[in-house]
């Protein structure tokens, strides 16, 4: 293999790795964004049920 290929193939994977690393960062953060948000719903939604009257939480359920 002469030294340019080499170079080629070598930066081809280090990219092709580099990529997968992203990728799972990017995963990885989402599923805690997503989680996060999710959280943060379920608190609100307990907050709106305790300061609102029960009537009108059960309007906006419904």
């Amino acid at each position: 293999m002469r030294h340019t290929e080499y170079v080629l193939y070598k930066w081809h994977a280090n990219a092709e790795t580099h990529v997968l690393r992203i990728g799972c960062l990017v995963r990885t953060f989402t599923v805690f964004l997503v989680s996060l948000i999710m959280a943060l719903g379920l608190e609100l939604n307990q907050w709106i049920r305790l300061s609102l009257p029960s009537s009108f939480y059960l309007f906006l359920v419904n």
